[in-house]
């Protein structure tokens, strides 16, 4: 890992980093709170796989610089031949196993490039990035319990993030089915931005949302808000933000400044080393070891009104379900299960001509993800029946299907349009220039004919 001073980068910073490492190594080498990088929020997560699949930084950073692929400047590869590539916007730079040396200028129907910048784990081995550095410390949100009970509560924060480029909007919503390892549950979490907090502080915040006039019989929402555009510091200002949430009608557990800021160190900004860390302590890990993980996502949403239906009123996870944890637990074998949903006014607007990421973005996103235990229950299952009632329904309003491809599932709308969308039959064309043997190939991948590949 180095980071050096070139011409080649747009700010004049960048960093030479090898697809084996994480991120957590990488911010302990780039400190966030001196420069920004296009990182994932889970620490743990590959360097490698995480830019070459787009890389998506959804707390402020992408909304700023855009995705990972596009931060990185140039590539060091291996090609299905076995020939040795520099990849950069222009050219490939190829030395043959016969030692000879060529030079590829890309066309349309040649684009490694902008196939690697999205679709990179079907065109080849990538050995080393020179990635683009900003000079400055990275945002970090806020983050601030709201009251989500009516559709017009999710209405009222899409019209808000509507009305400004200024910050980004993302709310999140967890549910706990399985309370943990007895005593082991009250130790401190493992969170790398937060203060050394117990598990059980999570209960007493469902527990306080009673006294700030908010239901304490469903999970806490917390809306997170990044300043993305102009001049900000380490963190959001929590005052013009406050403020612009009130003038938009946006229900507030907490107001004060002071409080936000204490509940944001609190819960680490949402960054955590792995999944498990947000909902088990680090001696809980070691006992139950890595759980599994079910994912739906839909990235092209029109609006929010169907998936507020959805999030509000789905009779195991929703927000105003009546069924207890243990119930949900017995039902589906889900352990953990979180909603994430994401108020777009900046990603759509990118231009996606030279970077295989669906252009086919809408302006509401959203993700539900689970955690369970045992590989045979019905968890994938119920998460993959949630996604139904959205992408099977046509009375709801859709730009696309687009599911970001770091997190894919297996179901019956095609892998390669949920993924890279109007991009894909372009991307099939590169893929017989560079792998016409399909060599670079696994679950979902560009040229792939499997279409339930997944493990669960």
């Amino acid at each position: 890992m180095q980071l050096k001073r070139t011409k080649r980068s747009k700010t004049g910073l960048a960093a030479v980093l090898g697809p084996g490492s994480d991120w957590r190594r990488v911010l302990s080498f780039i400190p966030a709170d001196k420069y920004t990088v296009i990182h994932g929020q889970c620490l743990e997560v590959g360097v490698g796989g995480f830019i070459l699949g787009g890389g998506i930084n959804a707390l402020g950073a992408t909304a700023r610089h855009g995705w990972a692929a596009e931060n990185v400047i140039e590539m060091e590869m291996v090609l299905a031949d076995g020939s040795y590539a520099t990849v950069n916007k222009h050219f490939a730079r190829i030395k043959r196993l016969n030692g000879k040396s060529e030079k590829n200028h890309f066309s349309d129907e040649n684009d490694l490039w902008f196939a690697l910048r999205g679709a990179g784990t079907s065109f080849g081995i990538v050995t080393e990035f020179l990635y683009t550095v900003y000079e400055r410390p990275e945002t970090f949100p806020i983050l601030i319990p709201i009251d989500l009970s009516r559709i017009e509560d999710i209405r009222n924060i899409e019209k808000a993030a509507a009305n400004t480029k200024k910050y980004l909007f993302t709310c999140y919503s967890t549910r706990r089915y399985f309370d943990g390892v007895f005593p082991y549950n009250l130790l401190p979490y493992n969170l790398p931005y937060s203060m050394k907090i117990g598990g059980k502080h999570f209960v007493l915040i469902n527990k306080l949302q009673g006294l700030l006039g908010m239901s304490s019989t469903t999970p806490f929402v917390l809306i997170t808000v990044t300043q993305v555009q102009g001049a900000s510091g380490r963190f959001t200002d929590p005052i013009p933000v406050v403020n612009y949430l009130k003038n938009h009608k946006i229900k507030m557990g907490v107001e004060d400044p002071r409080i936000i800021n204490l509940l944001t160190s609190l819960a680490g900004y949402l960054t955590v080393g792995n999944y498990e860390d947000g909902f088990l302590t680090l001696k809980e890990q070691q006992i139950l070891g890595t759980l599994n993980i079910a994912s739906a996502a839909m990235y092209g949403m029109k609006n929010s009104i169907g998936f507020g239906n959805l999030f509000l009123n789905h009779p195991i996870f929703g927000q105003n379900s009546k069924l207890s944890p243990e119930k949900v637990k017995a039902k589906t074998g889900c352990d953990f299960c979180w909603f994430s949903f994401n108020f777009d006014n900046h990603l759509r607007l990118r231009n996606y001509s030279r970077v295989a990421i669906s252009p086919e973005f809408g302006v509401f996103q959203w993700d539900f993800s689970c955690l369970f235990r045992n590989k045979n229950s019905r968890c994938p299952q119920a998460v993959r029946d949630l996604k139904r009632l959205i992408s099977h329904d046509e009375s709801i309003p859709k730009i696309s299907q687009f599911q970001y491809g770091n997190t894919p599932s297996c179901e019956d709308i095609d892998f390669g349009s949920r993924y890279w969308g109007s991009h894909y039959p372009r991307l099939a064309r590169i893929k017989t220039v560079w792998d016409p043997k399909n060599v670079f190939h696994h679950c979902h991948s560009v040229g792939s004919t499997e279409q339930f590949c997944c493990p669960y």
